[in-house]
């Protein structure tokens, strides 16, 4: 799913892909704007999922741009720019916890932070949806990372195995296993 975004560097006003973002942003890093536009949003809805709070979500965001822009320099890209992106933003998340030693997942908020689950078009009450939110928080903090990476940061499954360090495979396997327990879960509450 390639996007383009228009990026002003002040001489022109063009559409670009995130691979010419990254590959301009290496020579002339006023570039890393677009990227910064092209993923803000995401970053953010992914921070503040794993911690439920706006302000922290905010700061953590910021942080997370402003370590990439400072590193964007010793970034070798191989068409993972997300992966390498979400990284950072995940092990700000964790700095984070670390620092305030309280772990939290914000499952609240799910209906708002998994719009793409498949499971998620057929349900229709807000008795399901609080169903769903409270077998999302059992859920292992891995296993609720691995879903904050596929539905709210909509990263593909290549990228969230860098991110997480495991196999492709092994990953699509996960999610895919996850949502059958959801769904199955789910049916058998309305049993």
């Amino acid at each position: 799913m390639e996007k383009a975004i228009v990026v002003n560097s002040g001489l022109e006003n063009t559409n670009f892909t995130e691979e010419e973002l990254v590959r301009r942003a290496q020579s002339d890093l006023t570039y890393f704007k677009g990227l910064y536009l092209l993923w803000v949003t995401r970053v953010y809805q992914f921070i503040y999922a794993r911690t439920g709070d706006v302000q922290d979500a905010e700061d953590l965001t910021s942080q997370t741009f402003l370590k990439a822009c400072e590193a964007f320099p010793r970034y070798k890209h191989k068409g993972h720019f997300s992966a390498w992106l979400f990284t950072i933003a995940r092990n700000e998340v964790n700095l984070h916890f670390r620092h305030n030693s309280s772990r939290q997942l914000d499952i609240e908020h799910a209906d708002r932070e998994l719009p793409k689950i498949d499971m998620l078009d057929h349900i229709s009450t807000e008795i399901e949806m609080e169903q769903l939110r409270i077998l999302i928080a059992e859920l292992s903090e891995d296993e609720q990372e691995l879903l904050f990476l596929r539905y709210v940061a909509e990263m593909k499954f290549g990228d969230i195995a860098i991110v997480v360090r495991r196999k492709e495979d092994t990953v699509k396997k996960s999610l895919y296993r996850l949502q059958a327990r959801l769904q199955k879960a789910m049916e058998e509450d309305h049993e």
